[in-house]
């Protein structure tokens, strides 16, 4: 990122102008991310993928809690939907093994068609939630930096 070799790299730490933020698994020297800026900026060198993702994060975040929002309210309707549908195939259950039905055969048909579409709806919907939550999830995963900067990014 300061496009310097692993020697200057190293005595700009000894020198105090980058920080240590700790050490790895495989104990390699993780540098803390502000200091990294800050030498950038001394060298001259523009620090783009940082500030790229400090800037857009917050958009990111608000585009995956819309997202989640919408996902909770779908739920909730497909839920109700779902308890209706019960409801209503219990009413029909009855009604076939009374054998009886209210004016005629006509609410038993009613109430097919109405369980029908309920339950055509409740598919579409569940569709567009789980689209939903397959964008809000590849949002949230976009928002972390990967590969060589994700080193910067971690704290000791």
């Amino acid at each position: 990122m300061l496009g310097v070799a692993d020697k200057t790299i190293r005595r700009m730490l000894a020198a105090g102008q980058l920080r240590e933020a700790g050490r790895d698994a495989g104990n390699r020297i993780l540098i803390d991310p502000d200091s990294v800026d800050a030498a950038a900026v001394q060298l001259g060198r523009k620090v783009t993928a940082r500030q790229e993702v400090r800037e857009i994060a917050p958009a990111i975040n608000a585009n995956a809690e819309a997202s989640l929002a919408a996902i909770n309210a779908f739920t909730q309707v497909v839920e109700q939907q779902n308890q209706r549908i019960f409801e209503l195939q219990q009413e029909l259950a009855e009604m076939r093994a009374a054998q009886r039905y209210l004016p005629g055969p006509e609410r038993v048909q009613a109430l097919e068609g109405e369980v029908q579409r309920l339950q055509e709806e409740n598919a579409r919907l569940q569709t567009v939630i789980d689209q939903t939550k397959d964008q809000a999830t590849s949002q949230q995963q976009n928002e972390q930096p990967s590969g060589f900067f994700s080193r910067f990014r971690r704290r000791g």
